[in-house]
């Protein structure tokens, strides 16, 4: 579950890029202080989908080291909701203050990686960019391929790819769904992975062929996906033999 978040917020977060020609990219890049603001409120927001934001935004090299120490420092995780209930005044304090912690110490850290001179990871997506530009002439806009009405051309030109990921994305919906998979009762958590399972659905269909290679097979799937598995997997293993010991 939590690598399918990983996932679905890295694919959100590139689409939205693209289909803005980068607009997101470059306004969120356009300050540190903007970052900080952002990454912190994410953070601060009930759930995790704001922390898995967060490092999608990192990973597609949007924000620095420092906004993504800062929105881990100001969020709270599931445990939100719960303080919410049993005691929403102190919740909310609690909140606020995290929120201005986050943004001081982002800006902390990012003035230590520099004095430090500690190289936080480099986005992947440059080189990428670049191939996915030198593919289309002057006339073409990219966003155009985010409608609709590609809908049915994609589906009658249907590649191996393409089948297979709405294949995968179909059957996580039905898990979810049917209860097979997650929550074994409708809840807000099954009614999020299942708008987020649609959601990368539409995408698939949607999207041209050399984005569903290029951008969520060749980069997201091939190159971060698999890592945000094995170092899930192995933190949670830890934390099991931790608390078993």
């Amino acid at each position: 579950m939590i690598t399918f978040f990983v996932f679905v917020m890295m694919v959100l977060v590139d689409f939205i890029n693209t289909a803005s020609n980068k607009r997101m990219g470059d306004l969120l890049q356009g300050g540190q202080w903007r970052q900080y603001m952002l990454t912190s409120i994410l953070g601060s927001t009930p759930g995790c989908l704001g922390a898995f934001m967060i490092v999608s935004l990192y990973v597609h090299g949007m924000i620095s080291f420092g906004a993504i120490v800062g929105g881990m420092i100001a969020t709270s995780g599931d445990e939100a909701f719960v303080m919410l209930v049993q005691f929403p005044g102190t919740a909310l304090f609690l909140f606020a203050l995290l929120f201005l912690l986050g943004i001081v110490f982002a800006w902390i850290s990012d003035r230590l990686i520099k004095i430090l001179g500690i190289a936080p990871c480099e986005s992947c997506l440059s080189s990428q960019c670049e191939q996915c530009e030198s593919q289309m002439n002057d006339q073409e806009d990219i966003g155009n391929y985010f409608q609709a009405t590609h809908i049915t051309g994609n589906l009658k030109s249907l590649s191996f790819t393409r089948f297979l990921f709405i294949v995968l994305i179909t059957s996580f919906f039905a898990l979810v769904v049917t209860g097979i998979l997650g929550p074994a009762i409708w809840n807000w958590k099954r009614i999020t992975f299942a708008a987020l399972s649609f959601t990368v659905f539409y995408i698939a269909l949607v999207v041209p062929e050399h984005y569903l290679h290029d951008h969520i097979w060749y980069h997201i799937i091939k190159k971060h996906i698999l890592r945000v598995f094995l170092w899930t997997l192995g933190a949670l293993l830890f934390v099991d033999l931790g608390l078993q010991a």
